[in-house]
């Protein structure tokens, strides 16, 4: 069905159904989000039991939970996002820089580049998350651009509507807020690009419906004008599976191995004592005692009086098969998920290395960033054009056309550091060793220098001074 088929039906609840039917991805989306708070199958070991059937004592087995998930996708927004996006006037005219500069400010004020960041994290958990951006108005009165994220952790379902060609034409979210009487019951917003339809599940467990313009209203009384920005305010974002999902099983062996290892070392890591002959009775120290004393008595065997002797049962070292296990799947759980293994014993004797080698070391987590970039480029486009309209036809209608006509290029940070000496020492062999900076230049980028305008004169002075004393000397 066309979703204007959908929305002229005359039953509500049949509306609210088929636009929320589908429930594909939220089918293991509570294992997922389980996954990567540390609810793993590890703490659901079996437990162990010894001695007999009537009076059975469980020993406590080790679960440790070891988080990789949260690693695995800390380091995919932090090799996406870790430097801010830049936003590129392709537009050569300069009739578009007031329209540009007013997009720069939006991205600004509305945190967008912390946004893309929690952005990027509940898309890498959940595998689909959504934004939202809505026009208010300040304490002033003056309208301004809202973004906010609809994600499962937030409490929404989201549900886009696709046609035929693949366009999103709607989106449904699901979720829970206090009505007017401060009774907490369930919702659902339609968005499309002319309206924003509310659905409110209304004393009689029916769906009472409310409409509004997608926009704003502008004016009061006989002025009164409601405004639409003609698009869907929404960008929808969503993956296959998340960022661990081919390592999982990894994951769960590691855990289970590592746990299993550490009860052997609780078994057999601290002695244990093996006493040969007859131990006084009353005599066998307590666990926690220090300078412990076994006392031995005498046996008569055989007409002869014999001692005994205690010794210790120890575990030298851990198996070379158990550490090559470990070691083999922490390797296949990094590599897999494209995540470099940055721990201080792989990092630590690493000497000083150009900027070009740092970047093949880091070459896999780059080619997965890049990957990622094809989600998040449509998806900012797409942004975009949303602040574009917001623009022209609620907040700068004198830039109307401008802003239809901008042309917004972006570009993706690099988290990676330059190296500076390399560019330059580059730069300056391709100019064939001449200057490639002037000092005014040099001073102005310098770190150190707070005032550059100052130092500039300053250096100014001294050269004069210089000059002053070279010119003055008499050579006799």
């Amino acid at each position: 069905m066309k979703i204007s088929d959908i929305l002229a039906l005359d039953d509500n609840s049949k509306i609210v159904n088929l636009l929320t039917a589908d429930e594909t991805k939220y089918e293991d989306i509570d294992k997922y989000k389980d996954q990567f708070e540390g609810e793993h199958d590890i703490l659901n070991r079996t437990p162990k039991y010894i001695g007999p059937e009537d009076n059975r004592i469980e020993v406590e087995q080790a679960k440790i939970v070891v988080t990789f998930q949260k690693k695995i996708v800390n380091f995919a927004v932090s090799f996406l996002f870790g430097a801010p996006v830049n936003l590129e006037n392709n537009s050569s005219e300069k009739k578009f820089d007031k329209a540009f500069g007013l997009i720069k400010d939006t991205w600004k004020k509305a945190k967008l580049d912390s946004h893309n960041k929690k952005l990027a994290r509940t898309l890498f958990k959940e595998t689909q998350v959504a934004e939202y951006f809505e026009v208010v108005k300040d304490k002033d009165g003056n309208l301004k651009i809202r973004a906010t994220i609809f994600s499962y952790e937030n409490g929404d379902r989201i549900y886009p509507f696709f046609n035929e060609y693949g366009d999103m034409v709607a989106f449904t979210r699901t979720y829970q807020a206090l009505n007017e009487e401060g009774k907490k019951i369930d919702y659902v917003d339609v968005y499309t690009a002319e309206q924003i339809i509310t659905f409110a599940k209304g004393t009689k467990n029916t769906w009472e419906k409310t409409e509004r313009v997608n926009g704003v209203i502008l004016g009061e009384g006989e002025t009164e004008e409601k405004v639409m920005i003609d698009k869907i305010p929404i960008v929808y974002y969503e993956q296959d599976e998340t960022e661990w999902d081919d390592v999982q099983t990894q994951i769960d062996k590691f855990e289970l191995r590592l746990s299993k290892l550490i009860d052997t070392n609780d078994y057999f890591s601290s002695p244990a004592v093996k006493i040969k002959g007859k131990l006084k009775e009353g005599t066998m120290p307590d666990k926690g005692e220090i300078a412990k004393l076994f006392q031995i008595e005498a046996e008569d065997i055989g007409g002869q009086t014999v001692y005994g002797d205690v010794g210790y049962i120890t575990w030298d070292q851990t198996p070379a098969s158990m550490e090559l296990e470990l070691k083999t799947l922490k390797g296949l759980i990094h590599s897999q998920t494209q995540t470099p293994d940055l721990s201080f014993d792989n990092v630590k004797g690493i000497p000083n290395i150009s900027g070009i080698a740092l970047k093949f070391m880091f070459l896999d987590s780059i080619l997965k960033s890049l990957n990622k970039q094809e989600i998040f480029a449509e998806g900012f486009n797409r942004r975009i054009n949303i602040l574009k309209a917001i623009h022209s036809k609620m907040i700068n209608l004198d830039e109307a056309k401008n802003f239809n006509d901008l042309d917004i290029g972006i570009k993706f940070g690099d988290v990676l550091p330059e190296s500076l000496v390399e560019i330059v020492n580059t730069l300056y062999t391709a100019s064939g060793a001449k200057p490639i900076m002037s000092q005014k230049s040099a001073v102005r980028q310098n770190p150190l220098v707070e005032k550059p305008d100052e130092v500039l004169d300053e250096i100014e002075e001294e050269q004069k001074k210089e000059d002053l004393i070279t010119g003055s000397q008499v050579i006799e």
